[in-house]
């Protein structure tokens, strides 16, 4: 009997309440983007102050081309070409090419750049763009806190979809339920980076097995596996599916944190540059051929420069205003100017040539930056 009672203490006392008591982790877990799409055709038209694409779903159309049919579409090469393209007609090709842009069917170049800049603060590691206001903004989206990166609301969005007349003939009731729709379909876009779903919590992540005979990525595997000797010789894999361009670009910036790679934004030319070394590089790394980064090399040519403009401009006032020396350099430091012998020296003929100049009636203003 007392046995009996202890296995339904036992029994009783069972809680599986709480998080995971244990961890897990997977090595090596090799991870594909699939994305197909058709390519329709995009048309281009000025507007006041903007350029839109679009596309039409009337298949036949006098103004539009068929689209072509769906084929498979490498999502790094349209990742190069989105973050390269600088002007509309740029846009134009690429979007012509790289499949449907998103799930509307017009985009405008404005909304364009926004998604360029808002994915290239997503590359940068998040602890380093969070020091940018911009960046900031752009992880706070893409984690689910809010849309303060886009310029326009969720609902200026849907209504700017559709002119005056047509949100009339819709009706409110009708409107309220497209504007929920848009701002589900915009919160899952901007969250696929952290978070890879469809509207409406549908995952796009699955795990799924490949042939290791296959060459990676495994386009057509289950049909070559039939043929292996040992069909059971697989390992897994993730799978990430792609429905346009833009979940595309955000599965490999997915895929690139998956894989522990960083990237930060080079402080002379602001493009992006995988990071390689734990000592904090803030420059596009060095070509193999060079001993030094020509962007690191730019950005203390350029620094090198503004410092002795500033301290020029620093001591001539200085001595125009009969401060001391003293005076002049505790000011210099409190701004954060080097002075050196030779900037004292070049600042000296320089107001020797300002005097010189003075006293024929000319008078030189300088004013401090």
């Amino acid at each position: 009997m007392t046995g009996m009672r202890a296995k339904e203490r036992s029994e009783d006392s069972l809680n599986f309440e709480g998080f995971q008591s244990e961890q897990r982790i997977i090595e090596s877990l090799r991870l594909r983007i699939d994305y197909q799409s058709p390519r329709n055709i995009y048309s281009k038209r000025a507007t006041v102050d903007d350029w839109i694409f679009s596309y039409s779903h009337i298949r036949g159309s006098s103004n539009f081309s068929l689209s072509r049919p769906s084929t498979n579409l490498d999502p790094y090469a349209i990742r190069r070409a989105f973050e390269a393209i600088r002007n509309p007609d740029g846009a134009a090709r690429f979007l012509n090419e790289a499949g449907n842009f998103w799930p509307f069917i017009a985009i405008t170049w404005k909304q364009f750049q926004e998604w360029q800049r808002f994915f290239g603060w997503l590359r940068v590691n998040p602890t380093v763009a969070r020091n940018d206001p911009d960046g900031r903004k752009a992880w706070d989206a893409a984690v689910g806190r809010g849309s303060e990166f886009f310029s326009e609301s969720d609902k200026d969005f849907t209504h700017s979809r559709f002119p005056p007349e047509a949100q009339n003939e819709i009706g409110p009731e009708d409107l309220r339920g497209i504007e929920g729709e848009d701002r589900q379909t915009l919160w899952a876009l901007r969250r696929f980076v952290s978070h890879p779903q469809g509207p409406g919590s549908q995952a796009r992540i699955s795990l799924g097995w490949f042939d290791t005979d296959v060459s990676y990525p495994p386009e057509d595997w289950e049909s070559r596996r039939a043929k292996k000797v040992n069909p059971d010789a697989r390992v897994p894999f993730l799978l990430v599916e792609a429905h346009n361009a833009l979940e595309a670009i955000a599965a490999t910036i997915y895929a690139d944190h998956a894989q522990g790679m960083r990237y930060g934004r080079c402080k002379h030319c602001a493009r992006l540059f995988k990071i390689e070394s734990a000592h904090g590089q803030e420059f596009c790394a060095a070509p193999k051929h060079l001993g030094s980064s020509p962007c690191k090399n730019a950005y203390l040519q350029s620094q090198r420069r503004l410092n002795e403009k500033r301290a020029i401009t620093l001591l001539i006032q200085g001595w125009d205003r009969g401060m001391s020396e003293a005076e002049i350099r505790a000011s210099a430091e409190q701004l954060g100017i080097r002075l050196s012998p030779e900037i004292t020296a070049k600042a000296k003929r320089r107001q020797s040539r300002k005097i010189t100049k003075g006293t024929g009636g000319e008078h030189v203003a300088i004013s401090a930056r």
